[in-house]
């Protein structure tokens, strides 16, 4: 593995822990649970200063070769290939896949979507990084579309000329020292976002890579459902469970599952009750309490839409 061309020297750092005291850090990758700068300092040919105001932005070369398990971003990340070739091999939740990158293309990859192992090789490989995240008090555009139905995590080797120039243009004005001021900093960047946005929204679903827990991560999910069924199980409890992002984990869930987490674990918790019903004298009033259900009215009207029958109906066995 190549990690060592990937990464300086220097202890990691884990994701949950404070980053280092400086005004500037380095993009970085998520790696095995540990974050970690993207690429050694000798390799980055130009990097964002505090003077730019837009998305944090890097012009780096990447090592010929390489693998990586349990790779992540701690952003939504744009990879644009401004020079030479790749080719990627990923496996993630949702299977294999391999793609050719060359000049032109660029991948987008969401935040905290894993891949379990991510392989390249590569000829004089270099990439622009962006990486989209809150500008101000509005949630960035990549962000705001994945709060509709528009689900993607992963969007491999588009070509599109509007990302290009863009991108051409941050660059351009982050190597003259940002002379144009904030405010053009920033509409670059959202126009950036928006755009990668739309394009991963209409996407055809075979260039797309869907959100999903891998079998290990939602066994850890259902696991702690049941022996919590009870208690008050939001989503950012449950996504802690398995490291990522409420938002993310949310959409993992629903695409994995077909349920959204909430829906998930009141059907677990009428599926308890219909059992205890069935192998208890315990009243149905405390039942309801029991499982977490705010009275026992509340837990009759969610019990005969899940089932379509009424809890007194169901003791009685008729």
């Amino acid at each position: 593995m190549l990690l060592e061309s990937l990464v300086p020297g220097g202890p990691p750092r884990r994701p949950n822990a404070p980053p280092p005291d400086t005004e500037l850090r380095p993009i970085e990758l998520i790696v095995d649970g540990e974050i970690r700068p993207l690429c050694a300092r000798n390799r980055i040919l130009l990097e964002s200063g505090r003077s730019w105001r837009g998305y944090r932005l890097g012009h780096v070369r990447i090592p010929d070769g390489g693998a990586l398990k349990r790779v992540s971003t701690p952003h939504h990340r744009i990879f644009f290939v401004a020079r030479g070739h790749c080719d990627v091999r990923y496996r993630d939740a949702a299977g294999e896949a391999r793609r050719r990158l060359s000049v032109g293309s660029f991948c987008f990859l969401s935040r905290d979507h894993e891949f379990e192992r991510l392989a390249w090789k590569a000829s004089r490989l270099e990439v622009i990084v962006a990486d989209i995240t809150d500008l101000g008090p509005d949630p960035n555009p990549i962000d705001a579309f994945g709060r509709t139905d528009a689900f993607f995590d992963v969007y491999m080797g588009a070509e599109d000329a509007r990302v290009a120039t863009l991108l051409d243009l941050m660059c351009s004005e982050t190597a003259a020292g940002c002379p144009t001021g904030s405010a053009y900093a920033e509409a670059l960047s959202l126009a950036l976002a928006s755009r990668i946005a739309g394009l991963c929204a209409s996407a055809p679903c075979g260039e797309r890579r869907a959100a999903m827990l891998s079998p290990k991560q939602l066994g850890r999910i259902t696991d702690h459902v049941a022996k919590n069924v009870a208690d008050d199980l939001t989503i950012e409890r449950l996504a802690g469970l398995v490291n990522t992002s409420p938002f993310h984990f949310a959409r993992c869930f629903k695409q994995t599952t077909g349920m959204t987490p909430h829906q998930f674990v009141t059907r677990e918790r009428i599926l308890r009750a219909r059992r205890m019903l069935a192998s208890t004298d315990q009243p149905i009033g405390d039942i309801a309490m029991s499982l977490g259900f705010a009275s026992q009215s509340h837990f009759a009207d969610v019990y005969r839409k899940i089932t379509g029958r009424t809890p007194r109906r169901d003791r009685s066995g008729s």
